[in-house]
């Protein structure tokens, strides 16, 4: 007897693993290996140890690894070998003419293109060209032309290697790029480029490029009476995946109402257009009943909805998402025509099967991670869900027909939404750091979405493709874009009213990942458990869940500590007392509009196994490069307390900071050299400068707070902010103690803050700085190198090791360093 599928039952119970879907989940966790060893071998084993208690037996285990080393090796094998060495010019900042081939392009939020080029010709002013390993990624802000698939390029611009913030817990950008095969990046802005890019295309795109663009120019033709409207520029993301329209607030209302996962063009569209298919074989059927005796539905609905799928899969410019949405729909309609059962789940298996089979590098990919367990989740718990749904349903039953029917309708959604999320909890916690609490907003969003935007998307599509039939194609268009502009109005009216409230949550530990999704699977995979196997189960996830923070708040001996966050060309340090209590010194920041370090970067962080909480905030200075990425902790964080040096300038980060602040009801208070102020037990900073007669009068980097970190007397660190020469020598002239371990160059090691007497002064044994990697300053500068190089002081860089953490078990010992990426001191890099 077949087995029944999950969703079209009323089980309270998902059906077990077949064993060769056991297997390929232990190929993916082999695959997953070769990034996180310790953490996919222990849920590797974790999950033959939960299979083996489901099924109340041990099976073979040699098959299994066997499965977990192959996915091991495929990995490796097919992970695209990264330059070791750099060139010369490359590292200065040389700008050299580049040229290659257009391999995709890929419109933003914006007004931006992403371009990934292949063949990549680098020409420097002397007439010396090198040809560049892999692909090169070239963003291009306000173009002036669409470069399309198969053109060839050329355009002046400088080289960087593509690599991202390097701290733990946050996004890798350098292994995303990596495991496609590009290696180096480009950024060029306006029309021909900006600044003497020159951007010159040659060749012909695709015939297909070009078909698609034509038609995306007649689209905004039709609509152009629209220009500037969000609700137009949401209609071209929708019907073909284009965001170059939309603006970053329009995204930011999206994702606060948990709605920004209809943006990026996947299987939930791929379903709605897939869902037309369904509705042309009910009609058929109704039409003409005798054709299900040849075809039945499912069957007639899977050939019905091949055609408009296939249209949207190049609509959208086949995107990796929608080719694996195309997969899914592939696999799911060929168990259906063959009368499959378990057709959510199998379908499931056979399709992750597939595309690893395409590319086994896929397994990294957060979209199809993202799109397995949403499906996974909902295979898992939708069959109690729906049950519930009917029984909410069923007892309403004295309402009439009609609204019974919207009832379970509604509840039926909710199910799906509710599923999904749950499954997705800390996949979503540990890549974002936050969770829309406003789930409910897709009760409204989604139908609508399937029922009437994208239906009548497609119908104004379809008659522009008609030139007789514009009048008639311009006003479908203009009613969907006037009803996607009214939703995004009201959107930013649900934000301004706090009706889109998000949560910084703490960022689960892979223990915790795994523990919760065991707890899930144990409440809705139970049946047959016996008493002892459940409480195998039940103390296998407390330990996973529980264990990570118990082991930490159990530690014998708590350390002080201090970690400089790589935030690129800025500065932000974290202090944890051992009495467990956290400030911040600076948040970073970048002057780009398009990138809040603090979001991305520095609330990952402190987010990591933590509560969002801060006992206290310390601003060196308004500096965009350290307040900026303040604005988002202070919004989304617990603070106790601000501290600065009273300086706030006339910025409009530092509005944004202040507003932020009084929001929140955030003491604030100024700080003054001559003070100490406790942190800990026997912790205090040590404010050192400026006094208060000279904050008023100094330069904004010379009136930089600077802070001394003092333990049980001893100093361990100086942070002396942005001091330039000037305000080193005020510093310096008040002869007050500034011994210490560790010194944190003042302006990121700038050579207008250099000060050997500084250096003799603090007398450190080791010498930190925040740098961008190949910032454009060249911090540390070279002359601060020298100087330091001179005294036998190591110099240890963000730019170089990434993040930096300093740990103290007593300050009668010397500190401990350790850095995120392996690294060498730097003093003697010229």
């Amino acid at each position: 007897m077949p087995r029944t599928d999950p969703i079209a039952t009323r089980r309270s119970t998902a059906p077990p693993l077949l064993p060769w879907q056991v297997h390929l989940l232990a190929l993916v966790l082999g695959i997953l290996a070769y990034r996180h060893s310790l953490a996919t071998g222990f849920c590797a084993g974790l999950l033959y140890v939960a299979v083996a208690l489901v099924r109340g037996r041990w099976s073979a285990p040699f098959p299994y690894v066997l499965a977990f080393a192959l996915g091991l090796l495929l990995a490796w094998w097919r992970m695209p070998t990264a330059p070791l060495v750099e060139p010369e010019w490359m590292l200065a900042g040389e700008k050299v003419r580049i040229a290659g081939r257009v391999l995709s392009v890929e419109a933003r939020e914006d007004q931006r293109l992403q371009i990934v080029l292949d063949q990549v010709r680098c020409t420097r002013p002397t007439g010396a060209f090198q040809d560049l390993p892999g692909r090169l990624v070239w963003t291009w802000q306000y173009p002036g032309a669409w470069p399309g698939p198969g053109q060839d390029v050329s355009f002046t611009a400088k080289v960087w290697p593509a690599r991202s913030f390097a701290n733990p817990g946050t996004w890798d950008t350098r292994f995303y790029w990596a495991r496609q095969g590009v290696f180096h990046r480009a950024y060029t802005r306006g029309q021909d480029g900006g600044r003497g890019a020159d951007v010159r295309l040659a060749g012909e795109a695709s015939w297909s490029w070009q078909t698609r663009f034509a038609l995306r120019e007649r689209l905004l033709e039709l609509t152009e009476p629209l220009e500037g409207s969000q609700g137009r520029a949401l209609l071209m993301a929708l019907i073909m995946g284009d965001r170059f329209l939309l603006d970053r607030a329009t995204r930011e209302d999206m994702a606060d109402a948990s709605l920004a996962h209809t943006l990026a063009l996947s299987g939930l569209h791929l379903g709605i257009v897939a869902g037309m298919g369904w509705l042309a074989a009910w009609i058929a059927g109704h039409a003409r009943p005798s054709i299900h005796l040849r075809l039945p539905r499912p069957r007639l609905a899977v050939l019905l909805g091949l055609p408009p799928v296939l249209l949207y899969l190049w609509l959208g410019g086949a995107t990796p998402s929608l080719l694996r949405a195309a997969v899914m729909y592939a696999s799911w309609g060929l168990l259906l025509w063959l009368g499959r059962g378990r057709v959510l789940l199998d379908g499931l298996f056979l399709a992750l099967a597939l595309i690893l089979a395409w590319n086994p590098l896929m397994a990294f990919d957060l979209g199809l991670q993202m799109s397995a367990v949403a499906v996974a989740g909902m295979a898992l718990t939708l069959p109690r869900f729906f049950s519930w749904a009917e029984a909410l349903a069923d007892s309403g039953a004295h309402i009439p027909s009609s609204l019974n029917k919207a009832v379970r309708f509604l509840a039926k959604s909710a199910a799906v939404t509710v599923a999904a999320n749950l499954a997705l909890l800390p996949i979503v916690l540990a890549n974002f750091g936050q969770i829309g609490v406003g789930l409910y907003w897709n009760l409204l969003w989604v139908p609508l979405l399937g029922l009437l935007i994208m239906p009548l998307g497609f119908c104004g599509m379809l008659l522009a493709l008609l030139p007789a039939l514009g009048p008639a194609a311009a006003q479908c268009l203009s009613l969907d874009a006037a009803i996607l502009e009214a939703l995004t109005d009201l959107l930013t009216a649900a934000r301004h009213w706090g009706l889109t409230p998000v949560l910084t949550a703490s960022i689960p530990l892979w223990p915790q990942m795994a523990g919760y999704w065991l707890l899930l699977a144990y409440l809705f995979v139970r049946r047959g458990l016996t008493p002892e196997r459940e409480r195998v189960l039940v103390l296998l996830v407390f330990v996973l869940l529980a264990g990570p923070t118990l082991w930490q708040n159990l530690q014998p001996v708590r350390s002080l500590r201090m970690t400089m966050l790589d935030v690129g060309q800025g500065q932000c340090i974290l202090l944890e007392t051992p009495q467990g209590r956290r400030y911040l010194i600076d948040g970073g920041g970048t002057s780009g509009s398009g990138f809040d370090v603090g979001e991305a970067v520095v609330a990952k962080v402190l987010a990591r196994n933590a509560p969002a909480v801060l006992d206290g905030i310390i601003l060196s200075h308004a500096d965009t490069d350290h307040a900026r990425g303040l604005i988002h902790i202070v919004r989304n964080f617990r603070v106790g307390f601000f501290a600065s040096n009273g300086d706030w300038g006339d910025s409009a980060h530092a509005a944004q900071l202040r507003i932020a602040l009084a929001d929140k009801g955030v003491e604030q208070r100024q700080w003054r050299a001559g003070q100490a102020y406790r942190i800990g037990q026997d912790v205090v900073l040590e404010a050192v400068h400026p006094m208060l007669d000279q904050g008023d009068n100094l330069e904004r980097n010379d009136a930089s707070l600077a802070l001394r970190l003092v333990w049980r007397g001893k100093g361990l660190a100086l942070i002396s902010g942005d001091l330039h020469q000037s305000g080193l020598k005020i510093l310096l002239a008040r002869g007050a103690d500034l011994r210490c371990e560790a010194l944190i160059l003042p302006h990121h090691g700038s050579d207008s803050s250099l000060s050997p007497e500084l250096y003799q002064r603090a007398s450190p044994r080791l010498v930190l700085a925040s740098s961008g990697y190949l910032n454009r300053w060249g911090f540390p500068g070279p002359k601060v190198r020298k100087a330091l190089a001179e005294s036998s002081l190591p110099l240890w860089t963000t730019a170089d090791c990434g993040a930096m953490t300093l740990s103290w078990d007593d300050p009668a010992e010397k500190a401990r360093l350790e850095t995120y990426l392996a690294c060498q001191p730097a003093s003697s890099q010229p």
